[in-house]
């Protein structure tokens, strides 16, 4: 679970996703660029944000089990 913190409204934003654009339930405050943090701990974590195109690419011609 991540969380990134709204520097318009001060408030947190929890999401299982590190895919896609992140706006602020609150204000609506486009978050996509910040930081994530872990959100149990509150340590920042180290996220490689892929565009989800590339990422569905890497999955290609894997088996299911």
């Amino acid at each position: 679970m991540y969380r990134k913190n709204c520097p318009k409204c001060h408030r947190p934003s929890y999401s299982s996703s590190e895919m896609g654009e992140w706006l602020c339930p609150v204000c609506g405050n486009d978050l996509t660029l910040f930081p994530f943090f872990d959100a149990f701990t509150f340590e920042q974590l180290p996220v490689k944000v892929v565009p989800f195109k590339r990422k569905m690419e890497s999955y290609k011609g894997r088996a299911v089990k």
